[in-house]
């Protein structure tokens, strides 16, 4: 009994500190934020690029449709989704060089400016990322009304407003007959 109750010990410290250890460099990793800058940036792209290739496979005669009255169309949609990338970074400082409103969602509908300023928005956003120091991520920022906002969560934000309209597009391509590419069969 005492051999078990012993070996029950040794068990529970070798796996205490053990855990203790992971935990430490866990802790450690964390507070850093070392890498995750280039996560969030990966991440972004995957949306950036799905996002893109539904854009450039939607015929551009279905851009102008829309699921029912009041509900944004898909042009209107994905300027949408460029604007918030091209606005949002300003909350980290990040200005874009040149003018833009968010009237453009109605003004701009050919596919062509459409896809060239969703290209545009995901380069700038990508070099704001670039940009963000991974140290900071924790400092308050200004935001929408008045709110504070740490900077990684502005940057979690433009992530999440891609993947949304992501979803909102693959509904949209799939309601006009357009399957997305990556979901494609293979010839």
């Amino acid at each position: 009994m005492k051999r078990y109750s012993l070996n029950l010990f040794v068990a529970a410290a070798v796996l205490f500190f053990s855990f203790s250890a992971v935990s430490a460099k866990g802790v450690e990793i964390h507070k850093s934020g070392k890498g995750i800058i280039k996560d969030y940036q990966k991440n972004l792209k995957e949306a950036q690029k799905k996002l893109l290739s539904l854009a450039e496979e939607i015929p551009e005669k279905d851009y102008s449709w829309r699921p029912a009255e009041g509900v944004r169309s898909i042009s209107e949609a994905l300027v949408h989704t460029a604007v918030g990338n091209l606005f949002i970074p300003k909350f980290l400082g990040f200005k874009y060089s040149e003018k833009f409103s968010s009237s453009l969602e109605k003004e701009m509908t050919k596919k062509a400016d459409i896809i060239a300023l969703l290209k545009k928005s995901f380069k700038f956003d990508n070099e704001c990322f670039s940009k963000v120091n991974e140290n900071h991520l924790g400092v308050e920022v200004d935001f929408f009304n008045k709110q504070k906002a740490t900077k990684r969560y502005v940057l979690l934000l433009i992530i999440a407003h891609n993947h949304e309209h992501l979803g909102q597009m693959i509904a949209y391509a799939r309601s006009v007959g357009v399957v997305p590419p990556w979901s494609q069969k293979k010839k």
